[in-house]
């Protein structure tokens, strides 16, 4: 480590970064309250400003009131010595001041020739009322007079200089009437500037209240309510960004409208090409493949009868043949069930989701599968039944992969109740391990996902009561192919987990 590390970095860097941070902190507060602040500083500045103005003012007043007392009152005593003539004496000085050589703001003092003090008087306090002024505090008096000036007057007889009379200015009572004034004036400023701060944010809160209908109105856009629209306010300029917004809104409408019809013709696409799939495999390769088992069977019988010498090897290749077919027809039986389950419309709902979940039971015996069925229509339409098919389908096959469960709950029912109308609800929860946050949806998920965001459904998960996962599926029962008749409707957001795709 070089030397240089140990200092510390001053200078322009450090002060560039703490203006930049102090910039970032003002910007990051809200408009309103950065305008209060900026009109109470203002005010600050203002009541500063006048501050220094009254002490500057006060004490040139004081200063020329003191200096005029000290001059009537030196007056005074020259004119009182003057008419003393050869009657000059201390005693008749001390009189003197004693008996009203005394003046306001003025205190004074006769000293002999050789500085004791023979006699002394307190200024006058006169007043316009009888009150008695608050005395200032020290650190204001010193602002006003720092000083006290003072006058002093030789007392000379006879060529000798017997005594002095000294004048000191006292500002006391003029500084307290300066304290009295700038404390009304202080809690005039008060009053005015909290009453101006209050008014000021009322005017700001109103005028700004637009701005604040368009920050609510993108949340709503933002969680998917297209529906979300703006009041005209009266400020032309908030009346055209509202109508911005509101064209903004009905431009997403509809085109949120016209993707689920997309969507769903790209559904009903794929549902008819893996209709004629799953028929070409029932028909065609399904009777090709009991044709192919009976005749390895017949191949079978005919070459045990027979007494040709590879007779034996004829029979095991013909079982081994039967047996590849009949793997085959698994397989075949399969696929048939993926592409399209086959009782599709010709048996209710809740049978096809018992069937389902019947075979998921022989495939993982140790797991309890419970299906508890509310009340349900037969059917509610090929695209609304194949979706909660598909739906239990993948949430079936996600909980035995990846949650290693005990238990898997699964609830198929219709709500009727709520403002949304009726809708078809489908909930799967296990009590695994859970889903990792951090993991992105996979293709199956996302599949089904646009499967009901097609149907204007909504698609959630998240963690269960359980600790594990928990699905949860509702597809409106208004409108025709599923789209709702009320436009109620969400954005086309990614899928995660612990998030709501509608």
């Amino acid at each position: 480590m070089s030397e240089s590390d140990d200092i510390p970095e001053t200078g322009p860097g450090v002060m560039a970064r703490l203006l930049a941070a102090v910039s970032d902190h003002w910007h990051a507060q809200p408009i309103r309250r950065r305008i209060l602040i900026a009109a109470a500083a203002l005010n600050l500045a203002a009541i500063a400003a006048a501050g220094i103005v009254v002490v500057v003012n006060a004490r040139f007043a004081t200063n020329v009131e003191i200096a005029a007392s000290l001059d009537a009152s030196a007056r005074f005593v020259r004119t009182a010595i003057v008419e003393m003539r050869a009657d000059v004496s201390l005693p008749a000085l001390a009189t003197a001041v004693d008996s009203g050589a005394a003046a306001r703001h003025v205190r004074i003092a006769v000293l002999d020739a050789e500085g004791r003090a023979v006699a002394a008087s307190a200024p006058v306090d006169r007043h316009d009322d009888d009150e008695p002024h608050e005395r200032a505090p020290d650190w204001f008096a010193r602002l006003i007079a720092a000083t006290p000036p003072t006058v002093q007057v030789p007392v000379v007889v006879g060529g000798e200089e017997i005594a002095t009379v000294v004048l000191t200015g006292e500002p006391a009572d003029e500084i307290a009437e300066v304290w009295e004034d700038v404390q009304a004036l202080a809690i005039i400023a008060l009053v005015v500037n909290v009453a101006v701060l209050l008014v000021l944010a009322v005017a700001v809160g109103r005028a700004l209240a637009p701005l604040s209908a368009l920050a609510r109105g993108l949340s709503r856009l933002e969680g998917g309510d297209y529906r979300a629209r703006l009041e005209p306010p009266r400020d032309a300029e908030f009346a055209l960004i509202a109508s911005r917004f509101n064209a903004l809104a009905e431009q997403l409408t509809a085109t949120r409208a016209e993707n689920r019809r997309l969507s769903l013709r790209l559904l009903s696409a794929q549902d008819d090409e893996r209709r004629v799939v799953a028929g070409e495999l029932h028909d065609e390769a399904g009777p090709c493949l009991f044709g192919i088992v009976a005749n390895a069977r017949s191949i079978e019988t005919i070459a045990r009868g027979s007494r040709a010498a590879r007779a034996p090897e004829i029979v095991e290749r013909a079982r081994e043949v039967a047996d590849i077919a009949d793997r085959l027809k698994t397989v075949n039986r399969r696929l048939l069930q993926r592409l399209r389950p086959m009782s599709l419309g010709h048996v209710p709902l809740a049978e096809l989701a018992g069937g389902l979940v019947d075979e998921f039971r022989r495939l993982a015996p140790s797991v309890l599968f419970d299906l508890a069925v509310g009340e349900l229509a037969d059917g509610y339409g090929e695209a609304r039944d194949l979706t909660v098919y598909r739906c239990l389908q993948e949430c079936l096959t996600n909980a035995l992969k990846h949650a290693e469960p005990r238990i898997v709950l699964v609830e198929l029912a219709e709500r009727r109740a709520g403002p949304r109308g009726p809708r078809l609800h489908l909930s799967v929860e296990d009590d695994g391990i859970g889903m990792d946050r951090n993991v992105p949806a996979g293709y199956g998920l996302s599949g089904i996902a646009e499967r009901v965001r097609a149907l204007g459904g909504e698609l959630s998960w998240g963690t269960g009561e359980a600790g594990g996962t928990r699905f949860e599926i509702e597809l409106p029962l208004a409108g025709d192919g599923g789209t709702p008749e009320n436009g109620e409707g969400v954005a086309d957001v990614p899928v995660g987990f612990g998030e709501r795709v509608r």
